[in-house]
């Protein structure tokens, strides 16, 4: 899990106990593809509902941040089983954070999603 004391919640749209503003996911997870490259991420998805508003923790996502043998970046995102772009992802979930866990690549060395 990454922390309020790690260099990354710093990034401009971090919410303790909420996680990163999906609209600056892909900026982050670029960043984070160049300094800790073999890194997977679950992410969860959360928003403030309702009147008393409670926080409500609703989707799952899966993100492969990666770069290609040109150095092209990609980002490959997965959710309800589905493959999907970031874009159609942040338009579903743009008022919603999301908590990501990192989690490395079974294959030290190798990674090719």
């Amino acid at each position: 899990k990454i922390e309020a004391e790690d260099e990354f919640a710093a990034f401009k749209g971090y919410e303790k106990n909420a996680g990163y503003q999906t609209n600056y996911l892909e900026a982050l997870l670029y960043y984070l593809a160049v300094k800790e490259p073999g890194h997977f991420y679950l992410g969860s998805v959360n928003a403030d509902i309702g009147t008393p508003t409670l926080r409500r923790y609703y989707h799952v996502v899966a993100f492969f941040p990666y770069f290609d043998i040109l150095g092209n970046f990609h980002l490959d995102v997965y959710e309800s089983a589905e493959k999907t772009s970031i874009g159609e992802f942040i338009k579903k979930h743009k008022n919603a954070f999301t908590a990501l866990v990192r989690i490395r690549s079974p294959q030290i060395g190798v990674f090719n999603p």
